[in-house]
């Protein structure tokens, strides 16, 4: 790899200009918070609190002075621990609707995202279907009302 493809493959690890480490560590971060802190977030990944707070930190490796990063297979392990869809820590959830946007309050959005395509697409028709019935019913109330 030459120096001049440097730049260009950063620019492919990124993620909405940032960085693949640092959007895994903002997304560590929510993972943290949404466990009650780092402690109980290393509890359930079953590894030491310190070593969850060397990946949050960025800690630097002793050995090569740079930033202690997570590889792949780390997150992939985190997320399925956590209970999130794989690729999760890689995605930038910044520009995803606040929960308050979520139209169904008593569902945890989670457990719906590790659903597949066709098992989201299965809900999605019923629930169209649902709502042309309500408002075929709206309907037909009016009518009685007129």
């Amino acid at each position: 790899m030459s120096l001049m493809q440097i730049p260009l493959i950063s620019v492919w690890l990124s993620n909405a200009g940032m960085l693949i480490d640092e959007l895994r560590r903002a997304n560590l971060a929510k993972l943290v918070e949404e466990a009650g802190g780092v402690g109980k977030l290393a509890d359930r990944l079953e590894r030491d609190p310190s070593q969850v707070s060397q990946w949050l930190n960025a800690s630097k490796n002793s050995g090569t002075g740079r930033p202690r990063g997570m590889r792949s297979d780390t997150c992939r392990f985190i997320e399925s621990r956590m209970g999130k869809p794989s690729g999760w820590l890689d995605t930038d959830h910044s520009a995803q609707p606040k929960e308050s946007d979520w139209p169904f309050p008593r569902l945890d959005q989670t457990r719906y995202d590790m659903l597949t395509p066709g098992q989201k697409a299965a809900i999605e028709d019923w629930v169209i279907s649902q709502v042309n019935a309500f408002q075929s019913t709206v309907a037909v109330d009016r009518d009685h009302l007129a």
